[in-house]
């Protein structure tokens, strides 16, 4: 996690990300689980689509998408995402450009260039792996069923905030994925992870 090409490529895109005032190490562990389970996704499915909601630098796709080699894989990025620095904070980043000037064009991306809803989701086909770090969590909740949907069978979700919620916010979403029969579990980086059967 510290060396080697995940480290290499980390750094390289978290030393931009002002939003953490380019401390690296604050990234680390939730970005490794990302890239390690969306190898796991790559390795359970055969087809569907990348889709991360919540951007500002890009850094988590980024790194995702340069480690997986994803120009290789056949899939697409969905970007959702306003782009309005949440709500006027201003550590986040609002210009759009700056991440599209970062990304590999060799992987096809789509942006959708709005607010995480049910509504911005109809503008996404099958996916494969989804990454929730909007900040917005009664949002992300509200669409859990429609994301859990979206999944290809083997395709996986990861929630950023799920573990620094209380017990009771994470009960609601425990009993949206029960009633879906979802297989799911906390990591030590505080994450959930999703399991589409």
């Amino acid at each position: 996690m510290h060396d080697g090409i995940f480290s290499e490529i980390h750094e390289k895109f978290a030393l931009l990300d002002t939003h953490i005032n380019r401390n690296t190490n604050l990234t680390r562990l939730r970005v490794y689980t990302l890239c390690t389970w969306a190898q796991v996704c790559l390795t359970n499915t055969k087809n569907g689509d990348f889709l991360a909601a919540g951007i500002s630098f890009g850094t988590s796709s980024l790194v995702v998408s340069e480690f997986l080699k994803l120009e290789n894989q056949n899939r697409k990025q969905y970007f959702i995402d306003p782009m309005d620095g949440r709500g006027g904070i201003s550590n986040y980043n609002t210009d759009r450009s700056l991440v599209e000037s970062r990304w590999n064009h060799a992987v096809p991306l789509i942006w959708i260039q709005e607010p995480l809803s049910i509504k911005a989701l109809d503008k996404v086909g099958d996916i494969a792996f989804v990454h929730l770090n909007t900040g917005a969590w009664e949002v992300e909740v509200e669409c859990l069923p429609s994301i859990y949907q979206k999944l290809v069978p083997g395709g996986i979700l990861i929630m950023d905030y799920y573990g620094w919620k209380p017990r009771e916010m994470q009960l609601v979403v425990n009993q949206i994925l029960d009633k879906m029969g979802a297989k799911y579990f906390i990591t030590p980086s505080l994450q959930l992870i999703v399991i589409r059967q």
